[in-house]
Order: structure tokens, then sequence, then C-alpha cells
């Protein structure tokens, strides 16, 4: 294993800790709105993202021969994570916008775009 390796493993620990740190940052000050609920499954997702990589990592470490089923998971919880991303990354931004009053009455068909990210993103899921 090289260096390479252990640097890897410090920064998918290290994210997943960061992560981990705004997900409870979130549900300890969050106010019943929109904008922090999609912000709570974007960190979610990316959480998703360290985790995998983490486990992966640490089931090549403790096993000569990771398990099939170790191996499947992490590399599931990882594109799980990645496939998600960018449509809460995008709804995120739709929120963050609408949260002024002028602009959500004049563009709430955004939502629907958002919501059409979420639709794309299942139909590719599903077929994988």
């Amino acid at each position: 294993m090289t260096v390479l390796f252990y640097v890897r493993l410090v920064g998918f620990t290290a994210g997943s800790l960061v992560e981990l740190f705004f997900l409870a940052l979130i549900l300890g000050n969050r106010r019943p709105r929109t904008f922090e609920r999609v912000l709570f499954f974007l960190v979610l997702s990316l959480f998703a993202f360290y985790c995998g990589g983490v486990l992966l990592l640490n089931a090549v470490i403790h096993y000569p021969v990771p398990p099939a089923a170790t191996i499947m998971f992490a590399n599931g919880l990882t594109g799980l994570g990645l496939a998600f991303l960018p449509a809460f990354l995008f709804q995120a931004h739709v929120e963050y916008f609408l949260m002024n009053e002028a602009a959500a009455k004049s563009k709430s068909w955004l939502r629907y775009l958002a919501w059409l990210n979420y639709a794309l993103v299942l139909m590719v899921v599903a077929r994988a």
C-alpha cells in the first residue's frame, strides 16, 4: 500500500466526518423550510459518497480478498450518493433563489424543472 492509498483513506474519513457534522448542524438548527430539507439531503448524498469510499478502502486493508458483498455495497453507496448529487445541488440552488418572494411568484416553474431532475435520476438508477 502506497502513501497515496493512505492519503485517500484520510481524505475519505475526514470528508465523512465533516459531512456528518454538517448533518448534525442542519438538524439542530433548521426551521421547517424547503431549503433546509434539500440541503440536508444534499449533505446526506455527499456523506454516502464518502462513506462508500471509506468502506471500500477499509475492506482492502482488512481482508486479503475483500468480500464481494462488501465491494458491491460500497460501490452502491458511492454510486447512489453520486447519482443524486446533481439533482440535490440543482434543487438547492433553485430553493435558495426562490426564498426571495418576488422570485418565487415569477419563477415557480423552476421547482418543476428540479423535480424533473429527480425523475431522470430515478430512470437512470432503475435501468442500472
